[in-house]
Order: structure tokens, then C-alpha cells, then sequence
């Protein structure tokens, strides 16, 4: 089952990969626009909990 939960996702990208591929991840999520999804809200929320991550 799939868990559409942001924080969840990004728990679990940290929990399972290095440093790197983290950055990396987070690098092309935020350079990319979305695509079909840019105006769905999950994937708005998502960017934006990737851009505060990203800050922190």
C-alpha cells in the first residue's frame, strides 16, 4: 500500500539512501516544474516540504 503522506515519502528517501542520492533527489525535484501534476496539491505540498528540507 501506498502512502501519499510527504513527510512519509521523504522519511523513507532519507532512511533508505546516502547523503548524496538524497541531495541529488531533492536537487531534481526542485528543478523540475511538475509536469501534468504542477497544479496537484500533493505534488505542491511535496515541493514545498522538499524546498524547507532542502533549507534546513
Amino acid at each position: 500500500m501506498r502512502n501519499s503522506n510527504p513527510i512519509f515519502a521523504w522519511q523513507n528517501l532519507v532512511v533508505k539512501h546516502s547523503p548524496g542520492v538524497v541531495l541529488q533527489k531533492l536537487e531534481n525535484l526542485l528543478q523540475d516544474d511538475g509536469g501534468i501534476f504542477k497544479d496537484d496539491p500533493a505534488f505542491l505540498e511535496f515541493r514545498s516540504l522538499s524546498m524547507q528540507f532542502r533549507i534546513t
